[in-house]
């Protein structure tokens, strides 16, 4: 364990070797605005991260009191997180982080654990090797759904981290019930690769507008015929840009 990752304002929530999964730590700076995805072993260190802005700092310090009053450090689980502030400080072993054995409103280290780990997922982290390693946990733990749907006019879909085969399949069920020439936005903002998904399907029979594509995926997406016009900075932009 690496104390020396805690922040002085802050959360460190170090996950332990499971199956063929390595170690992962995701450390949470309140002080500095930066969220960490790193691993640390001798000879074999990379890290990603990513700038949070003030709203989302202050809304973290809010949730780090929830978890402040009784420390458990009871042995066992699959990882144990840390924290520290200026009036509050404790460990926790974290049991389960799966979404089915936490509500939504559910409190307490493992929710807390679960939110950092989602939060990780959909803010794409900045280095792919801590992006993979971090979609990886998230197909073994279940702490965040990589595709959600959203209903309204336009339906909305939203990807992030790694498109994995759960997700995959929802896409798949989402094109057999879509009525035809039915308008959708895609938002990309948190994600980092499409993973096996072939959005051309999709393409072929409704016109989309994406949100937030960067990178390697709007280089794909324009490779395979979506015009640079139909990216944009904004859900509002590409509404408007779907109403003509």
């Amino acid at each position: 364990m690496h104390h020396e990752l805690l922040p002085v304002h802050g959360a460190h929530l170090h996950l332990v070797t499971r199956g063929e999964l390595g170690a992962l730590d995701v450390i949470l700076d309140l002080g500095r605005g930066l969220l960490h995805v790193l691993r640390d072993d001798a000879g074999d260190r990379w890290e990603g991260r990513v700038q949070l802005d003030g709203l989302a700092r202050a809304a973290w310090a809010t949730r780090m009191t929830g978890i402040s009053g009784q420390p458990d450090a009871s042995p066992g689980g699959v990882g144990l997180l840390r924290w520290r502030g200026d009036s509050l400080g404790g460990d926790a072993s974290v049991q389960g982080l799966a979404v089915s054995n936490l509500g939504a409103r559910a409190t307490g280290a493992a929710a807390f654990a679960r939110d950092l780990l989602a939060l990780a997922l959909r803010s794409r982290i900045d280095h792919p090797i801590a992006a993979s390693a971090l979609n990886r946990w998230n197909q073994e733990l279940r702490f965040a759904a990589t595709v959600t749907f959203a209903d309204g006019s336009p339906r909305r879909v939203r990807l992030c981290g790694m498109v994995d085969g759960a997700g995959l399949a929802n896409l798949r069920a989402l094109t057999r019930i879509l009525s035809p020439e039915e308008p959708l936005v895609v938002d990309l903002t948190g994600c980092a690769s499409l993973g096996a998904w072939d959005p051309e399907e999709l393409l072929a029979g409704h016109p989309v507008a994406w949100v937030g594509a960067r990178g390697g995926v709007a280089d794909h997406l324009h490779d395979i015929g979506v015009p640079r016009e139909a990216f944009h900075d904004t859900e509002r932009a590409a509404r408007a840009w779907l109403r003509g």
